[in-house]
């Protein structure tokens, strides 16, 4: 199995102040630290979105790595987050990285631990070629929450490709979709802790 990573990044962070991809916690970017962890999670290539006013200095945070960076450009920062989704699909599909899926993150969400994201891949691998799955996703077992990365299969990656992004909302359509999501259960906090202010920045650290 191979699958490849996408890291949504193209968004304004009108909400942080500053772009949140390079909000540093423990000395490293956000936008690295999750480089890092797809990397180590067995990740063949990984697509990073971002938008022209933010490019240079995210890639700069990501510098050099092990792995294949595809580098996506969102035309429009202020429009949907299932355009950068669909931006980055297409993306890794053009570039024949998309492999067998692609484990999808927002770059603010912390990172989950090595443990935890070994447990979020080996169930994906185990249950890949069962013909309802589509998707899955951890759960945090204390609030029953769902959270990132979400892994896509391939096949259903094209069909959110032939969604419309205006209307269209990734958590809606896994919602809709329950009965062929997968849930994985997770004890590690990060996957359901988003970083949307400096404060949060500072309590994660």
């Amino acid at each position: 199995m191979k699958f490849s990573g996408l890291i949504l990044a193209g968004g304004l962070s009108s909400r942080y102040g500053s772009i949140k991809a390079l909000a540093e916690l423990n000395g490293k970017t956000l936008v690295r630290q999750w480089v890092d962890t797809l990397t180590l999670a067995g990740c063949s290539a990984i697509g990073i979105v971002v938008n022209k006013e933010n490019s240079e200095v995210i890639r700069a945070a990501v510098g050099d790595t092990s792995v294949q960076i595809l580098w996506v450009y969102q035309d429009d920062p202020e429009s949907a987050q299932f355009s950068s989704i669909q931006k980055g699909i297409e993306g890794l599909t053009d570039s024949k990285l998309l492999d067998d899926g692609t484990l999808l993150t927002p770059v603010d969400v912390l990172p989950p631990d090595q443990e935890t994201m070994h447990r979020l891949v080996d169930k994906v691998r185990s249950t890949l070629l069962e013909d309802p799955v589509i998707a899955s996703q951890p759960m945090f077992v204390r609030t029953q929450h769902r959270g990132h990365p979400v892994f896509l299969k391939v096949s259903f990656c094209r069909e959110l490709l032939t969604l419309d992004p205006d209307v269209s909302r990734l958590d809606e359509i896994l919602r809709q979709n329950r009965p062929r999501v997968l849930d994985i259960p997770v004890t590690d906090m990060n996957v359901v802790t988003n970083i949307n202010t400096p404060l949060d920045g500072l309590s994660a650290q």
